[in-house]
């Protein structure tokens, strides 16, 4: 049950002012970025001193999507088991 309540922590963390959403698109423009954008983004980001901030963000939704995937994957052998 301690995996689940992480994740409940971690799902009401990145919840709140809708940081799973920002964080997506985030990822999602870096994705779609050139390597000149991405130098011009890291630079934007580290000017404001927001750069581990982001870094930090980033790396719990992606415990939290990992952590989400578990989960499903689990629930699906489970069920498939049962059968």
């Amino acid at each position: 049950m301690a995996h689940h309540d992480h994740l409940a922590q971690l799902s009401a963390e990145l919840a709140d002012e809708g940081k799973l959403e920002a964080l997506t698109e985030q990822a999602m423009f870096w994705s779609a970025a050139t390597s000149n954008e991405r130098a011009g983004i890291v630079a934007e980001i580290g000017s404001r001193g927001e750069l581990q901030r982001l870094q930090d963000g980033l790396a719990a939704a992606l415990e939290f999507h990992e952590r989400s995937a578990a989960m499903f994957r689990d629930a699906l052998q489970q069920i498939r088991e049962a059968e």
